[in-house]
């Protein structure tokens, strides 16, 4: 049975929001699961460890069995007697490749189902685990006692799998499906230059045994879902129209035969920042993790020296304002990083020294001043500035500040030139023409020169490209939910005479890519159904450490002598609430 929704209900008074945690920022609340009966939570925490609280009376303790995983998300068996873990090894290099484990509530004793999947949801009776592949493209059952699996669904390179809900006696597996459409040609329509991905979603529910489908829902979006024994669905969701806001939503559906009872229920108006919820079975006793009074702002970290094992050390923050702030370059002296900051009501540029606290404006208007590199040699910063809608120009002004001048005064895609770190590099913009990247020498005084290079165009994200340090290469990553791969592209001798490509295994959803000073490997980061996670992965695609992780979108920007990196985190606290008046 298919169904197609164009109204929704909705319960006119909105949910009651009642905080149970108090964590900070740094060690905010990354998961959250309430037992069926309602009396027990566990919460999961950025920095670990993974707590056990008495709702009665809110007595925590850290479970210690879980001291050596990342969780991403808990869900309790419907007898209390167990949970499941969804997440990865902490510590080793393969620490991000998800797997499954069991845990039992009365002696904390833990034991891997499986490795190299995620998204696990046990049966009603407890003897089964649904669960999807890495890349969300393989939906399967597994037997808990036998560990004999077997296939549901198969969505081959274009389809993935979310958001698993068992039916009330077991029978039936819902879910939502995620079809992958690439993205349109730039040459007919420039929009789609910036379009990395275009999805359909549906809701699905299939019969376990046979596979044969139950109810089908097309333009169903379902993220975070939970199933009560009842048969009601409790599901967050977003929209075209706010697409990072999630809204807690609901559906009735038969548990017999899982047909829907009535139009999906929105309880929810105002953002609450929701990102994960959980239930008691009979939906009296309800949670969410809510994100609250976030904003981007700038961090530092150090490097150890070159040749040793890359990691952050010494992490401080380094601005501390009220406003987005994103950090993308630094001053010869490797002693102030260069910034752009809402502070003062559209973007403007400043400048901070790693050791203060105050931060120097160098750039200040009424117009918005993003993205800025600072040129080889170190004379002149280059930036875009906003002189229309939509539209863009590159600027410079001297290092030390002073009056803006224009560079490429033709309208321009905001992040579209990059400066390489060492003086012996250069400045590059990047066009697009004929369904290819043109890449052109880009003088800070003279403006756009000679061509470099051409590579097929593909779908791109601002910024999410850059340059070798020495200015032979470019480097660009694709953008693809099922793999990871990065474009060398040469733009002289030094670079070699082909393009060639790099893939780097165990990712997929690349959102940047940066070059480190030594030009030995890349700062890579990756979307993760928490945030994002940043790498450092060496020329040949081996990920050789994974250095952080962040609520939102993050990118390195190492210093020229490669003794520190700037990056960009969300400075909000996540907590666990409850929800009354559902």
């Amino acid at each position: 049975m298919v169904y197609g929704f164009r109204d929704r209900l909705f319960a006119g008074r909105e949910p009651q929001f009642l905080q149970v945690t108090r964590q900070v920022n740094e060690n905010r609340v990354t998961s959250a699961a309430i037992p069926p009966d309602g009396n027990t939570l566990l919460f999961a925490t950025l920095g670990g460890p993974v707590y056990r609280r008495r709702m009665s009376d809110g007595l925590s303790q850290p479970l210690d069995a879980l001291k050596a995983l990342r969780v991403d998300r808990m869900v309790w068996f419907q007898d209390g007697s167990k949970i499941l873990i969804n997440g990865s090894m902490a510590g080793a290099l393969d620490r991000y490749e998800p797997g499954i484990w069991v845990m039992r509530a009365e002696n904390g004793r833990l034991e891997q189902i499986a490795s190299g999947v995620k998204n696990g949801v046990p049966s009603p009776d407890g003897s089964r685990i649904a669960l999807t592949s890495m890349d969300g493209s393989v939906l399967s059952v597994t037997s808990l006692s036998s560990r004999h699996s077997r296939q549901i669904r198969s969505g081959g390179e274009t389809t993935s799998f979310s958001s698993l809900v068992w039916s009330p006696d077991g029978k039936r597996m819902a879910f939502q499906r995620v079809e992958y459409v690439p993205a349109g040609n730039p040459g007919s329509d420039p929009k789609s230059f910036f379009n990395l991905h275009h999805y359909r979603f549906s809701y699905e529910s299939v019969d376990v045994d046979t596979g044969q489908m139950a109810v089908s829902a097309n333009d169903f979006v379902m993220q975070s879902a939970y199933g009560l024994r009842d048969g009601r669905v409790l599901f967050l969701r977003n929209s075209i129209e706010e697409p990072y806001i999630n809204h807690l939503w609901s559906v009735r559906t038969d548990p017999s035969t899982g047909k829907f009872l009535e139009a999906p229920r929105q309880f929810t108006r105002d953002d609450y920042g929701l990102k994960d919820i959980s239930s008691s079975a009979d939906g009296h006793e309800t949670v969410a993790v809510r994100e609250v009074n976030g904003h981007p702002n700038v961090y530092v970290a150090d490097l150890p020296p070159a040749g040793e094992y890359p990691r952050f050390t010494r992490v401080r923050r380094l601005t501390f304002t009220d406003a987005d702030e994103y950090p993308h370059s630094w001053t010869p002296d490797s002693r102030s990083v260069i910034f752009e900051s809402l502070r003062n009501g559209n973007f403007d540029l400043f400048r901070q020294e790693i050791d203060e606290s105050a931060a120097h404006p160098l750039a200040v208007s009424n117009v918005s001043k993003v993205l800025a590199h600072v040129s080889p040699g170190g004379k002149w910063i280059l930036y875009n500035e906003q002189f229309k809608k939509e539209h863009w120009k590159i600027m410079r002004i001297p290092l030390e500040g002073g009056a803006a001048e224009t560079v490429l005064p033709e309208p321009s895609v905001p992040g579209e030139f990059n400066c390489s770190v060492l003086p012996s590099g250069r400045c590059v913009a990047r066009t697009i023409q004929n369904d290819q990247f043109v890449f052109w020498d880009l003088d800070p005084v003279r403006g756009k020169g000679r061509e470099l290079a051409r590579s097929r165009w593909g779908p791109a994200n601002v910024g999410d490209w850059d340059i070798s340090p020495d200015g032979s290469l470019v480097v660009i990553p694709n953008h693809d939910p099922h793999d990871a791969r990065v474009r060398l592209v040469p733009l002289d001798a030094r670079g070699g005479t082909a393009e060639r490509t790099v893939t780097i295994q165990g990712l997929k959803n690349l959102s940047g890519v940066v070059w480190a000073v030594d030009g030995t490997g890349w700062y890579v980061a990756a979307s993760v159904t928490t945030g994002a996670i940043l790498f450092y992965v060496d020329l040949e695609g081996r990920i050789v450490t994974n250095l952080m992780e962040s609520m939102v979108s993050i990118f390195a920007v190492p210093s020229p002598d490669g003794r520190h990196v700037a990056y960009v985190d969300w400075g909000a606290s996540a907590n666990v609430w409850q929800v009354r008046g559902l």
